[in-house]
């Protein structure tokens, strides 16, 4: 029998936020939408605000994720690389540099990924199933906060949910604990279960396949790298998802049709087709966190959507599903904290197997 998808959710299964009539209801809570509409003239200042009203309804954890200060480098991880990339001849290299030192510096609060640790956090805290719709995984936001018709609107369906919440709740009931990753080593680049995605020269095949040839073919052996993923999951799911069929469908979201792609093949839309193949892997691989820099406790974060981190998560995918099928470990060194650690690719057992 076909376990369930570890993305999807049962065709049965409600889910909790209503459908997309829900996420346009903005006119049930006008404070709140007022100020995400009126970010463009006020700078974005009532947007941070609303943010910070957003985090105190989740936890006192959120609202240090949505503290000012973390928000000014928020917003300094999307104006920086903006500006460099104006300047001449070396502009896109000085932007490129930028990218990097905000993954270093600050990933959890680099582009969206300070919006998708915020949803991650009051899904917590209302306890439901599945991300808002369309876009919205089981376990993960998907691409829903990146669609620019749909993500300020499921952020105010979020916070609408949390006031209805809070009414409702019994006064002093306790608030959700801030997430602990036992993997978390305090590196920045790997943890305890996954090495670091940018060691290009642990598996040299896999790199040039996803990186130099995937540009000189035109991207030919790049999607066969992805069907040899969907191959070592094994599942059927996986299979589907990464098939040539699959891959030309998810290539077809980016085209300027895209943005009506989430009405009609939601869970192949843009990053959702690689945020689902990492939780698939993920689960293969029987890990229970996301690679770094910018994956988060419990969902895959702006990984697998930042152009600088991508295309080097899909080469560890791969490696470490190639070491797990020759039933052997993958050694790597923690530089940060001057241990050796070992990210041991387990066998897995029988009956997990999908």
């Amino acid at each position: 029998m076909e376990k369930n998808s570890v993305s999807l959710p049962p065709k049965s299964e409600e889910n909790p936020y209503g459908g997309l009539c829900d996420v346009y209801s903005c006119h049930k809570d006008c404070g709140s939408c007022c100020l995400v509409t009126w970010a463009p003239c006020t700078c974005c200042i009532t947007y941070c605000i609303f943010r910070q009203k957003l985090g105190s309804l989740i936890s006192p954890h959120a609202s240090e994720v949505a503290s000012s200060c973390n928000q000014i480098k928020n917003c300094c991880s999307y104006l920086a690389p903006q500006a460099l990339r104006n300047i001449p001849v070396v502009g896109g290299a000085v932007a490129l540099a930028s990218e990097c030192l905000n993954l270093a510096i600050c990933p959890l609060q680099n582009q969206y990924n300070l919006d998708l640790h915020l949803m991650e956090l009051a899904q917590a805290r209302l306890g439901y199933q599945h991300y808002p719709p369309p876009l919205g995984l089981r376990n993960s936001p998907g691409a829903q906060l990146y669609h620019p018709c749909l993500g300020c609107c499921t952020e105010c369906l979020v916070y609408r949910h949390l006031k209805g919440m809070l009414s409702i709740q019994a006064v002093g009931a306790p608030d959700p604990e801030p997430a602990v990753n036992p993997n978390d080593t305090g590196a920045c680049c790997s943890n305890a279960e996954w090495s670091n995605p940018f060691c290009i020269f642990d598996d040299c095949y896999v790199c040039a396949m996803m990186s130099v040839l995937n540009c000189l073919t035109c991207g030919i052996t790049g999607c066969v790298g992805r069907c040899k993923i969907g191959e070592m999951i094994g599942t059927e799911e996986a299979k589907e998802l990464t098939s040539c069929k699959g891959q030309c469908v998810n290539c077809l979201t980016y085209c300027p049709c895209g943005l009506c792609a989430c009405f009609c093949c939601p869970e192949n839309t843009w990053c959702n087709f690689d945020d689902r193949v990492l939780m698939m892997a993920k689960e293969k691989l029987g890990r229970s966190s996301f690679p770094k820099p910018s994956g988060l406790p419990h969902t895959p974060g702006f990984q697998m959507a930042n152009y600088c981190t991508a295309p080097c998560t899909w080469c560890l995918i791969w490696k470490d599903l190639r070491l797990q099928a020759a039933g052997s470990a993958a050694p790597f060194q923690d530089i940060e904290q001057g241990n050796s650690k070992s990210a041991s690719v387990e066998m897995a057992a029988p009956g997990k197997q999908a």
